[in-house]
């Protein structure tokens, strides 16, 4: 519990340095990617971060073609480390809030081809994933 809030915190800034300078500083994934570690030492679940990490990994593909950034990928693979498995997750959560973000911008005539930070999306997933998971102790305890 106490790496999910960390890696918070430090997506939280992820975020807000994206937003306000379009860069995710390497610091913060390392610094994700340091709890990871902390996180698979203490729990023995390395395979389950080599898998998160192989899944994020696919976030290479748009990166290759230009459409994200080198910021975005770091970020997602040491966000895949951590989480395992469940990262897969927070892709598709990411998706669909981008997604609905680039329809209001579409509804709202402005340009959907902007230079969009990526990181407060990723943060959005994030919360929205640690929400639904907190539900779900909760409605099944």
């Amino acid at each position: 519990m106490l790496v999910a809030y960390t890696v918070l915190i430090f997506l939280a800034w992820a975020a807000y340095i994206d937003w306000q300078k379009h860069i995710i500083p390497n610091y913060v994934s390392i610094i994700v990617l340091f709890f990871g570690f902390y996180l698979h030492l203490t729990n023995d679940t390395w395979l389950l971060g080599f898998t998160g990490l192989a899944v994020a990994g696919i976030t290479l593909i748009p990166y290759l073609l230009g459409s994200m950034g080198a910021g975005d990928v770091k970020l997602f693979c040491s966000l895949g480390f951590v989480m395992g498995p469940a990262v897969s997750v927070l892709l598709f959560l990411v998706l669909v809030i981008l997604a609905l973000f680039l329809i209001c911008m579409w509804f709202a005539k402005h340009d959907t081809r902007l230079h969009i930070p990526l990181a407060p999306f990723i943060l959005a997933g994030y919360l929205v994933l640690g929400g639904v998971a907190l539900a779900g102790k909760v409605i099944y305890s």
